[in-house]
């Protein structure tokens, strides 16, 4: 009698672990599929832009610690730092959206800004940077006609021109394999990979910095000499001219964004794709035609993740959009 209780005791405590497992494995299977891993999805893209406002003659922040300042996003105000930096974090969404500086004593400035769509665990930043012009500086010359768009041939002729440039400066970030290209609208898709110093664990996310041009470029060299009769080099004027039209300074410098590629359980992140979209028109001043180029905002990541998953039935290397996630975004 004593031996049959035990080995009813042994049955029982079998029958629960038998339980256990079939419930860890259930909980590792797609309930339709029945063969696909179930793993925890990247947090929702997100979408910010942000921006610094800067006197054009002194170089100076532009903040409400020296003058009135107002900053409009689509119509809603942001916050202007002692800085003079911005930026807005919340209810943004791919599209366009029009940015708007007001600041006693300097013209006011708009633009609009391109925000991509971007995955699940992805961000798409808008860089929003004034170059502010105070009210009075009338000594440029003013546009023969309002700017257009490039056409692709002039957007492509100036883009292979900055290829080599871009290329070196991105190389810092681990960026390689820069393309870029102009499409029939004159905008410019710059997509570079991205390469990681070390592999990190298992489910771990990688801090990265992100490519943000400030300023423009343009097919008109500084030095050039021929477009009307001035005593000092028409390229300069042309360029300053451009530079307070624009509301941003001659000459393309880059700078970063720090951003965390988010990790994924399961998976390991192997590499990335950084997509930087730029804006060109062309602009006329005393008759004389030219290109300019600038980032109208988003850098949009892309991350290569591997699985190490044993019940994925895809064990092999895959992409998947996204990146990011929980990262502090730094002006």
């Amino acid at each position: 009698m004593k031996m049959k209780s035990i080995f009813s005791s042994l049955n029982a405590k079998l029958a629960l672990a038998v339980l256990a497992v079939g419930t860890m494995f259930a909980s590792c299977y797609d309930s339709e599929n029945g063969d696909v891993t179930v793993t925890p999805k990247p947090d929702p893209a997100k979408y910010v832009i942000a921006g610094n406002l800067t006197d054009a003659a002194t170089s100076a922040a532009v903040s409400p610690a020296t003058t009135t300042v107002v900053v409009t996003i689509d119509g809603t105000e942001v916050t202007v730092n002692n800085d003079g930096y911005f930026v807005k974090e919340d209810g943004l969404a791919a599209g366009s959206h029009v940015v708007k500086v007001s600041a006693s004593g300097y013209d006011d400035a708009v633009r609009t800004i391109y925000l991509p769509e971007a995955a699940d665990g992805g961000i798409s930043y808008g860089n929003a940077d004034f170059l502010l012009y105070g009210i009075g500086e009338d000594d440029l010359l003013e546009e023969d006609t309002p700017a257009v768009d490039a056409t692709q041939e002039q957007a492509q002729k100036l883009a292979d021109a900055v290829l080599a440039d871009i290329t070196e400066d991105v190389a810092g970030l681990g960026l390689s394999n820069v393309e870029l290209v102009a499409d029939a609208s004159g905008n410019i898709t710059m997509t570079a990979d991205g390469t990681l110093a070390e592999t990190p664990a298992v489910g771990a996310g990688v801090p990265v910095q992100l490519p943000k041009y400030t300023g423009f470029d343009s097919d008109v060299a500084p030095e050039a000499n021929d477009l009307w009769t001035k005593a000092i080099y028409q390229g300069q004027i042309w360029n300053a001219s451009a530079s307070r039209d624009l509301a941003m300074p001659y000459g393309m410098t880059l700078g970063t964004v720090d951003y965390t590629l988010q990790g994924v359980a399961g998976k390991t992140i192997i590499g990335y794709t950084v997509t930087v979209k730029f804006e060109s028109k062309v602009l006329s001043y005393n008759d004389h035609e030219g290109t300019v180029m600038y980032q109208v905002g988003a850098a949009t990541a892309s991350v290569d993740y591997e699985s190490h998953d044993s019940h994925d039935s895809h064990n092999n290397h895959g992409s998947s959009n996204g990146a990011g996630g929980g990262s502090s975004l730094a002006d």
